[in-house]
């Protein structure tokens, strides 16, 4: 069975992931504990988490046509205002593993956070400097939708 061509986008994104961390055994993956206020996860923090490939899923909050123009690879898009609409398939990822929101500067995922922590979610991250730092720090960012 051959790949699918998401999954050789996925695979060519961890290895410039890996060019661009370094050695990924030094860089430890922090878990996220449970928690009553919104934990905050460095850009290598995450990027850490992306390269373990374990850790918390990656959400990416924007419109999707803002995240089809460039995100984190491996992030999975959940738009802000459709958190409501979703919040059984989050409730999923956060009780297996938490989550980590991002945003452009951090608006959209002020909102989606305070949302699911107000339904009593416990393992919630925003990464600080969101994707602006990320594409600062000249990390990798993949394209397309999902």
């Amino acid at each position: 069975m051959s790949p699918t061509p998401a999954r050789i986008l996925r695979i060519l994104a961890l290895g410039l992931l890996l060019c661009f961390a370094g050695d990924p055994a030094r860089a430890g993956v922090r878990q996220l504990v449970e928690s009553r206020s919104v934990q905050k996860l460095t850009p290598q923090e995450v990027l850490a988490i992306l390269l373990a490939g374990e850790g918390p899923v990656i959400i990416d909050c924007r419109h999707p046509i803002k995240y089809a123009e460039g995100h984190l690879p491996g992030a999975i898009n959940v738009f802000h205002k459709d958190t409501w609409g979703r919040l059984e398939e989050l409730r999923r990822w956060e009780r297996a593993r938490g989550i980590v929101y991002y945003d452009l500067k951090g608006v959209q995922s002020k909102v989606a956070s305070a949302a699911v922590m107000a339904e009593g979610f416990r393992k919630v991250a925003v990464m600080e400097g969101h994707f602006s730092e990320w594409v600062r720090l000249g990390y990798p960012v993949a394209v397309g939708s999902e």
